[in-house]
Formats: structure tokens, sequence, C-alpha cells
């Protein structure tokens, strides 16, 4: 087998996964040096270093060879590399390809002996040096290098191209991959709607300051008003006043108007223990359940409870309860007319909550 024979059988195997790359470089050195390397002499021939004369192994009488009893024989010379590189020369492929061939790993070094040596010399190791580029022509030496270089860089190259070739598999479209690398890198866009809730105003100042003024004509009985006076009137339920006593209640205001025939309240009480004041306000909602008066869910909102009249009552009363900070609030509706005093209260209420929002929900 040639060298450039080996050099594509090596070339087949690299790309088929065979051997590894560090085996592929080895054996490709291999096979470029002794293509490349001449063939040396014995060590211990005594003989010129360029000439060589073989003796007839058997004496022959009177006959036409006797003038060749002797002759001089050449070592081997390196080929003369062209300036193109020597042409690839393949032999015909037979019909079931050739066989793959592949050396096991620790197999001897093959005898490189020339067929013309027969017993008379011993056999010549491969070269393992790199004493052949000791050679008296320099021009030889470097158009040998030269052709060796582009030679290992051309195989080697074609050699990872298939190899990279094998692994990919079938190239894709540039489109084809721009769409690919979009689909897997581009993240979902997804739309998150926040709700915010506005800051709650301060505290109110004073129970003035807590309170709207109910619309209508402004009728007597308002006014501030302290625990001591809560006991006198009786203006909230009993239960509710001792809850006021245990909370240490400060001071309280009351606005009340009439607007068609119909009374409207709102009244603000301020408390000194601050803790007590969720107690205060379900004690006066539990005192409107005791009074008759039912749980009214379509006007009632968050932090604020509101009891209602039966329909079947011959006055309609609407009553609201709720916390605002340290203070109770409450607003209040009483008229004839149920349709004329819910719309009076659902309004009033609605503006105290928008002025003084509960605290408490």
């Amino acid at each position: 087998m040639s060298w450039q024979e080996e050099l594509r059988t090596l070339d087949e195997d690299f790309s088929a996964g065979k051997i590894t790359a560090d085996q592929y470089r080895e054996r490709r050195d291999q096979v470029l040096s002794s293509a490349a390397t001449p063939q040396d002499q014995h060590e211990g021939n005594s003989y010129d270093e360029t000439t060589q004369f073989v003796a007839k192994s058997q004496e022959t009488e009177d006959t036409g060879e006797d003038a060749e009893k002797t002759k001089v024989v050449r070592p081997a010379q390196p080929p003369v590399s062209p300036p193109g590189g020597f042409p690839q020369q393949y032999p015909q492929s037979p019909a079931g390809g050739f066989p793959q061939q592949q050396p096991a790993w620790h197999q001897p070094q093959p005898d490189a002996s020339p067929p013309w040596s027969g017993q008379d010399f011993p056999p010549i190791a491969p070269l393992t040096d790199q004493s052949w580029f000791q050679e008296e022509d320099h021009t030889d030496r470097t158009t040998t290098i030269a052709v060796s270089a582009v030679v290992i860089l051309l195989v080697a190259g074609l050699a990872v191209g298939g190899w990279l070739l094998w692994l990919r598999g079938p190239s894709e479209s540039p489109s084809t991959a721009v769409a690919a690398a979009e689909l897997t890198t581009t993240p979902p866009t997804t739309i998150t709607t926040t709700t915010t809730t506005p800051p709650a105003p301060p505290p109110p100042t004073s129970n003035a300051a807590a309170l709207v003024t109910p619309p209508g004509q402004k009728r007597p009985g308002g006014g501030p008003f302290d625990l001591a006076a809560l006991n006198k009137k009786t203006l909230l339920p009993s239960s509710m006043l001792d809850e006021l006593a245990a909370a240490k209640m400060d001071t309280g205001l009351l606005r009340i108007t009439m607007v068609d025939k119909s009374i409207m309240a709102v009244l603000a009480v301020e408390l000194t223990k601050k803790d007590r004041v969720d107690e205060v306000a379900d004690a006066y909602a539990k005192a409107q359940a005791r009074g008759g008066l039912a749980r009214d869910g379509g006007l009632s909102m968050r932090g604020v409870q509101v009891y209602s009249a039966p329909k079947r009552s011959n006055k309609a009363v609407f009553r609201a309860v709720y916390v605002l900070h340290n203070r109770v609030i409450i607003v209040g509706a009483i008229g004839t007319n149920r349709g004329d005093a819910e719309r009076q209260f659902e309004k009033l209420l609605r503006d105290q909550v928008d002025h003084a929002p509960p605290t408490a929900r």
C-alpha cells in the first residue's frame, strides 16, 4: 500500500470516528515520515554511504553473466517533490470496496526492508528520530518540509471538516436557524395588572374634622358632648355606654339635620384607649340587632356595618357604624317614607366614607 493510500485510509478512519485525534496525528506522522525518508544503511556496514556492492550468492559457470558478478546498487533516494506536490494516485476500487484494516494498538512495527535485501541484510527498522532532516541538500530539505506541511494542513482540514459535518448532520438554512433561535430564546410576554390602594389619609385632628355636614336644615340637640351627657340623654344604647366607659371616652360630636321629613345624623366618639375601639363599635352593632334591625347587605361595605328596619315596619330606620383610628363613627337616618329615607341615607353614608374612610377592614 502506497503512502497516499495509507493517508486516505487514515482520513476515512478518522472521519468515521474509529480513531482519536491523537491516534490520527501519530499515524499520519509515521506515514509522512516513511514517504519522505530515504532508506538508511545498516550502522555496521563498512561500505561507502552512497554505494553498496551486492555479491552474487552462487558462482556461475562460463555464461553471459560472468561480467556481472558484482553490481553497484544505489540506495533508494527520496522522490523530489514537484512544485505542485505529488499527484494523488488511487488504485481502482473493487466492487465490494477496500476492506477496513485497522492494526492492533500494540502491533509490532512492520519490517521496512526492501524486497531485494533477502537474507544477506538485516531488516531495516522504521526511523523514529528526526535525523533525516540533517541532509546536505538544503534545497531538498526545505521543499520536503514545505510539501509535508501543506499535505498535513490539507489532510487535517478535510478530516476535521468531514468530522464536524458528520456530527452536525444536515445543515439548516439561515432563516430556519434564526427562527429556531428566536423561538427558543424569546421569553413569553406577560402583562401583569396591579391594583394599588391609595394611601390612607392621616388621622383627623378633631371630631369636627372627622365628620361631614349632613344636608338639610339643622335641628336642635346637636353639638359636642361627653360621657355624662350621654348617660342623661340616652342617645346611645346602654351596652355601648358601658364599653365607652371601659375605653375611657374623651369627647364626642353630633350633627343632625332634617331633609324631606327624614332626620339625618352623623356622630363621632373619641376614645383614650385605642385598643378598645373595636369593642365599642361591636357593642353598637349588636345593640341594633337586639333592637329589631337586620344586617343590610346591600348597603354594607368593606369595614362598614349597616342595619335597617324591616320593610313592613311603619318607620324607615337606617344606621351604620365603623372605626376611624381611635374614633367610632355612626351614620343614621329615620323617616316615614322608606324610599326617600334610604336614598338620603345612602348618599350621606358615601359622603362620610369618602371624607374619612374606615381604618378597620
